[in-house]
């Protein structure tokens, strides 16, 4: 039952609801318990650093989304975004906890934009293409070395 009860208590509470703090209060009754919920949540597709308590994919179903193809993930070096990118694009990186790490503003319309990722350490990362401000496209970058 310790197992299954952990299993739960370390879930993001965005997509597990009020079962994941009943499972942390009964876990706490036997050990204590850390969860880094900001980690947690990214890990399960919210970014809480950005107040954003919907699930990424769902606000970008809700979107006017293109195609985009982020390429090679995992990396090393670079990687490559291609689809259709013009000067309303801007292109973010976000680290586990949420933190801001790039933000690249497209100067002209073409269908590839190439990114030095050599200053990132290696690591899970959130890329988000955003057109006006607005989410259009978001996945997650891994970066290797």
């Amino acid at each position: 039952m310790g197992e299954d009860l952990y299993a739960i208590a370390v879930q993001c509470p965005l997509a597990g609801g009020k079962a994941v703090f009943l499972a942390r209060g009964l876990y706490e009754l036997q050990e204590p318990i850390f969860v880094n919920d900001i980690a947690v949540c990214f890990d399960a597709g919210y970014n809480l650093r950005q107040g954003n308590t919907q699930p990424i994919e769902e606000s970008i179903r809700t979107m006017d989304t293109k195609d985009y193809t982020v390429y090679p993930n995992p990396t090393n070096n670079k990687v490559t975004i291609s689809g259709s990118l013009d000067e309303t694009n801007t292109i973010v990186v976000y680290d586990r906890i949420g933190n801001k790490v790039t933000e690249i503003a497209v100067k002209d319309a073409n269908d590839s934009l190439t990114i030095d990722t050599i200053g990132l350490p290696a690591g899970i990362y959130l890329l988000q293409i955003q057109k006006n401000g607005n989410i259009v496209f978001s996945t997650k970058l891994i970066i290797i070395r």
